[in-house]
């Protein structure tokens, strides 16, 4: 619960740097701007899923008011070297393999001790309405009374689960990883389909081993009941590596505008002299677009659906998914 409340620290920095920008204290509100992008970093690398979309939320709350700040403030050349070294120094995103997928599986491992202890019952976990296998944890219970599972079989039934989640983590692109992680997804889905008391016995008097088969089977069952979206940590890893590289642009291009009066034509003009070489999208692995709008820009990345959006996102209509910035920034909807 506490994680979450993090978010209120979150937006109480970016409000105290908007008001000292309103106030003409530049660098305060900078250092606040700045101290929130270190919360945001410190809360990620935490052993849960949800302290690393937490993190990844105060991260995009930290980028939008350092636009603002961008917007507003319009630093000199000097000024804009500096912020752009404090971005720099910030430390980069991490995947979330190391501490998500280690920490699911260890609760994971960790249920399964508890329930073979009888410490915690096998209704606990799954027979919740929401889990689809209310019904099924009842009859397991009766099946199971003349069985003896193998919990070890169980244990490594989800490590195997566990480990392809890991390798497809550790994919190189986006795309790979999102296949490999949808048909694991896929597959559990099934599962939560298909599971029954009648294939529990089907397969007890089809295996050579009953507590070999319904060892494998449990396994699938808690691993299909526990197993979080962690698909869904894949998008949000992209869009903090995406939200971060849009950032470092933008003060790239408004240092090209301080030194030459106007934004470049092209992205490329940046290279080498502003940035030592382009980021690509990380959702489509081509170029970001960008484009001059009047005395401004728009830039952006596909974003999750992967289909180019024209820079729309979710508060346009048609509504998009794109991950964009523009600059000058537009009046609030509904300021007259």
């Amino acid at each position: 619960p506490g994680i979450q409340k993090s978010r209120s620290i979150a937006r109480y920095l970016v409000s105290r740097a908007m008001l000292n920008i309103e106030k003409g204290n530049v660098e305060y509100a900078w250092r606040d701007l700045i101290a929130c992008h270190r919360v945001g970093r410190m809360i990620g690398r935490g052993p849960t899923l949800i302290e690393y979309l937490v993190g990844a939320a105060i991260t995009q709350i930290a980028t939008h008011g350092q636009l603002v700040f961008l917007d507003r403030v319009q630093p000199a050349v000097a000024q804009l070297a500096q912020y752009r070294k404090d971005l720099s120094n910030l430390r980069p995103v991490k995947s979330a393999v190391e501490q998500v997928v280690f920490t699911e599986r260890m609760m994971y491992l960790d249920s399964v001790v508890q329930i073979a202890c009888e410490c915690i019952d096998f209704n606990d976990l799954v027979a919740s309405p929401a889990s689809g296998f209310e019904g099924f944890a009842t009859q397991l219970d009766m099946l199971t009374v003349d069985w003896t599972i193998d919990w070890n079989i169980v244990m490594r039934e989800g490590n195997r689960i566990y480990d392809r989640f890991d390798a497809a983590m550790k994919l190189k692109s986006y795309q790979a990883r999102r296949t490999a992680m949808t048909k694991i997804e896929d597959e559990l889905k099934l599962v939560r389909a298909n599971v029954s008391a009648k294939g529990f016995l089907l397969a007890a008097v089809t295996e050579e081993s009953t507590s070999e088969a319904i060892g494998k089977l449990v396994g699938n069952v808690l691993a299909a009941s526990m197993v979080p979206s962690l698909s869904g940590v894949n998008r949000a890893y992209n869009r903090s590596v995406q939200t971060r590289e849009n950032l470092l642009l933008a003060f790239a291009l408004a240092d090209w505008k301080e030194q030459h009066g106007s934004y470049p034509a092209t992205l490329n003009d940046l290279v080498p002299d502003f940035v030592s070489k382009l980021p690509t999208d990380a959702f489509s692995e081509t170029p970001l677009t960008y484009r001059r709008e009047g005395n401004g820009f728009i830039f952006y990345s596909v974003g999750v659906n992967e289909i180019d959006d024209n820079g729309r996102s979710y508060d346009d209509e048609p509504k998009g998914d794109d991950l964009f910035i523009r600059l000058p920034l537009p009046e609030p909807k509904g300021k007259e």
